[in-house]
C-alpha cells in the first residue's frame, strides 16, 4: 500500500505569489504541495495521480513523488491519491493563509483620483462609496506641517490610542513624538492629514510618500464621529487619492479592516516578519505566542466592474 505525504504551504497572494512555473498566484488561493512515497521503502512515486475533484484540477507526481497543485481558492478541500499497484487514498485538506496579509491597493494608469476609480466601481460600491464621501462633506481635511503637529500633537496621540485601544493585539505603542520627529526627518515623505469638524481635530491618516509605492502608516479617530461621518471609510479614500495624485503605484494600507478595504479594490499580500529578542529566555516564549496568532476570517470582496 503507496503511503503519501503531504503540506499545505502558505500562500503568497494578492498577485504576488508563485504558483506552478513560478507564474503569478491570484489573490486568495495557496498551494498544495507534497511527496507522494511508497510507505516501505520511502523512496517517491512517480507517476502518480493527485486529484482535488470539487475544483476539477490533479497533478502527476514527477521522478521524486513530489506534486503540486497551485492556484487552489482557500477552504478545505478532499484530495485523492492513486497510483498503479496502491490502494487509492483520500485525506481532508485546508488551505489558508496563516498570517494575516497586508492590504495593497494597486494603482490602473487611468486612474487620475479617486473618482475615476469609483468609475470603476460596480453600481452597488460605487452609491456606497459616494454615501460615505456625502457623510463628509462638511468636514474639511487640512495637511500638516511641523509646526501643526506641534500644536495639535495632543489630540493626535488621543486619537491614535482611540484607535490603537480598539485593537485586538499590538505588541508595541509609539513614543508621544512619533508624528513630530518623523515629519521632522522626512518632511515632504512623510503626509500627516487632519480632518476637522470646524476648528475640532476628529480624526487623522498619515502615510510615507515613495518614490513609486505608498505606504500608509497610523490613523486615529474620533468615534462619536465615525459612523455619522463615515470617518474611517473616507480616510481609506483619501489615502488612496493622495497615492494616485503622488504618482505612485501602489499603496499598502497595511493589515486590519482587511474585508473594508477590500471594498475599494484592496487586495491581500502575505509578507513575511522576523523578529528576534535579546533576551532568549524571552524570544523563547515569543517564538511560541507569535506562531499561535491566527488571523480573524474575513471576506474578500470585489468593487470593480466585471471586465
Amino acid at each position: 500500500m503507496g503511503q503519501w505525504g503531504f503540506e499545505v504551504n502558505q500562500s503568497s497572494t494578492g498577485g504576488n505569489g508563485s504558483g506552478h512555473g513560478g507564474g503569478p498566484q491570484p489573490p486568495g488561493t495557496g498551494s498544495i504541495t507534497g511527496t507522494v512515497a511508497d510507505m516501505a521503502t520511502a523512496f517517491g512515486i512517480s507517476g502518480a495521480t493527485v486529484e482535488v475533484n470539487a475544483l476539477g484540477v490533479s497533478a502527476t507526481t514527477d521522478a521524486m513523488g513530489k506534486f503540486t497543485l497551485p492556484n487552489i481558492p482557500y477552504g478545505t478541500y478532499t484530495v485523492k491519491v492513486s497510483a498503479t499497484g496502491y490502494l487509492m487514498q483520500e485525506v481532508p485538506v485546508t488551505v489558508s493563509s496563516e498570517m494575516q496579509p497586508n492590504m495593497t491597493s494597486t494603482i490602473r494608469p487611468d486612474w487620475q483620483d479617486f473618482d475615476s476609480v469609483m468609475n470603476d466601481f460596480s453600481s452597488k460600491y460605487r452609491v456606497r462609496a459616494k454615501a460615505a464621501i456625502k457623510k463628509a462633506e462638511h468636514l474639511t481635511l487640512r495637511e500638516f506641517s511641523v509646526d501643526d503637529i506641534q500644536q495639535h500633537n495632543d489630540t493626535i496621540m488621543q486619537l491614535f490610542k482611540n484607535v490603537e485601544a480598539g485593537a485586538d493585539f499590538h505588541m508595541v505603542s509609539i513614543h508621544p513624538r512619533y508624528f513630530l520627529d518623523l515629519k521632522a526627518a522626512l518632511d515632504d515623505h512623510f503626509v500627516v492629514k487632519g480632518f476637522f469638524d470646524g476648528e475640532k481635530l476628529i480624526g487623522f491618516y498619515s502615510y510615507i510618500r515613495g518614490f513609486e509605492h505608498s505606504y500608509a502608516s497610523f490613523v486615529g479617530l474620533n468615534y462619536d464621529y465615525n459612523q455619522d461621518c463615515s470617518l474611517y471609510q473616507n480616510i481609506l479614500y483619501h489615502l488612496l487619492d493622495d497615492a494616485i495624485k503622488d504618482g505612485a503605484k501602489s499603496i499598502d494600507l497595511a493589515r486590519t479592516a482587511m474585508e473594508i478595504k477590500s471594498t475599494m479594490g484592496a487586495e491581500p499580500v502575505d509578507h513575511h516578519l522576523m523578529i528576534k529578542h535579546l533576551n532568549s529566555i524571552t524570544n523563547s516564549i515569543l517564538k511560541r505566542f507569535i506562531t499561535n496568532i491566527r488571523p480573524k476570517e474575513w471576506t474578500q470582496r470585489n468593487p470593480f466592474k466585471e471586465a
